[in-house]
């Protein structure tokens, strides 16, 4: 799920040509994953919730004029994780031998993962009266890889480069 607003500036007083945006944003992401099935060895649960606060920052050029009006945006991304935590439930019941229980909670707030990424996007906006209904398709690709010291095992670990791509629809009056 994702929730914003878009702030825009338009460098002409008609629809067509260059304008500038900012999109602040919220987005959460929840998973549930199972592992086995009840009746085996091995069966787990993994519930992960995830919440990160966005500000996509571009320039659009609108096509043209009209009641329906492609464009093209590029420009950047910074996000920043606020949340993140994982729930792991399940047993594990090794052959002859009696079964353990497996549960994990981990909550991490402020987990300092921020991107800085590029963004590139299309789409059309279509008047619709008095609203303006856009829909666009948008690729953010992370710019910088993050390393992170693994201190108890030893050595570091570089995070792959992050791709989004979303396809957002949204409503201005």
């Amino acid at each position: 799920m994702i929730a914003g607003v878009d702030v825009g500036y338009r460098f002409q007083n008609g629809a067509r040509g260059w304008s500038a945006h900012v999109q602040p944003n919220f987005s959460l992401l929840r998973n549930s994953t199972t592992s086995g099935d009840e009746t085996t060895v091995q069966f787990t649960t993994l519930e992960s919730e995830a919440s990160s606060v966005h500000l996509p920052f571009f320039v659009r050029y609108t096509f043209m004029d009209g009641k329906i009006r492609p464009f093209a945006e590029a420009g950047g991304n910074w996000a920043m994780r606020t949340n993140v935590s994982y729930q792991t439930t399940g047993r594990f019941c090794p052959d002859g031998a009696a079964c353990t229980p497996i549960e994990s909670d981990d909550k991490i707030k402020n987990a300092e993962v921020n991107r800085i990424g590029a963004l590139i996007s299309a789409g059309v906006q279509i008047d619709a009266g008095k609203a303006v209904i856009p829909i666009t398709l948008r690729v953010i690709q992370d710019v910088i890889r993050r390393e992170i010291d693994l201190e108890p095992i030893g050595g570091t670990y570089r995070n792959p480069r992050g791709r989004l791509i979303q396809l957002t629809a949204g409503i201005t009056f």
